[in-house]
């Protein structure tokens, strides 16, 4: 909205010029107000691109690297969308562990899950797959989810206090799905 009130401003400043300023000379006022626009959201850039800059951070990579390492050979792996993405990134532009299938609340949906995955519905939506039938199922739950339910033992794989993802909030750990056996 930001810029549409920018854009809008700048053409009645360029109008106002063209009133303003002779004939001749429209062109060269409104191209040099043009150029004066444009530069603008590049002078911000200039000014706080040290404050913004991200580049160095590898706080999500180092994670994603330690997640995939804890992970079970030919594992599938049900996480959040964005822990996911960054998991995507190192699997497959990275070429960390290519035994490993990432899957996610849309994925899962296809399996007859839901968004609000339980260990549960997440076990049985996997296993009952013919694609995944036969591996490791393993779970990053949402931030306050119960990883273990009645019928499925969550066995964590690995945790870090230093949480990953976009929302910074979720504890890092990934659990080792299983069926509870009967008694």
């Amino acid at each position: 909205m930001l810029c549409v009130c920018a854009a809008v401003g700048a053409d009645a400043l360029i109008d106002v010029a063209a009133a303003l300023v002779p004939s001749r000379r429209v062109a060269a006022v409104t191209a040099v107000l043009a150029i004066f626009f444009a530069l603008l959201p590049l002078n911000e850039v200039r000014a706080n691109r040290r404050s913004i800059d991200a580049h160095a951070v590898r706080r999500n990579e180092t994670n994603g690297m330690a997640l995939l390492g804890s992970l079970p050979k030919n594992c599938v792996l049900w996480a959040y969308w964005d822990l996911r993405t960054e998991l995507f990134y190192l699997r497959y532009v990275e070429h960390v562990r290519p035994d490993v299938t990432i899957l996610d609340h849309r994925s899962t949906a296809l399996l007859g899950s839901s968004f609000a995955v339980s260990a549960t519905s997440l076990y049985d939506g996997i296993t009952s797959s013919a694609l995944y039938r036969g591996r490791p199922v393993c779970f990053v739950p949402f931030p306050g989810e119960r990883a273990s339910s009645d019928t499925v033992v969550a066995t964590a794989l690995t945790r870090t206090d230093r949480p990953w993802g976009l929302s910074y909030r979720t504890p890092g750990e990934v659990y080792l799905l299983e069926r509870r056996p009967s008694s």
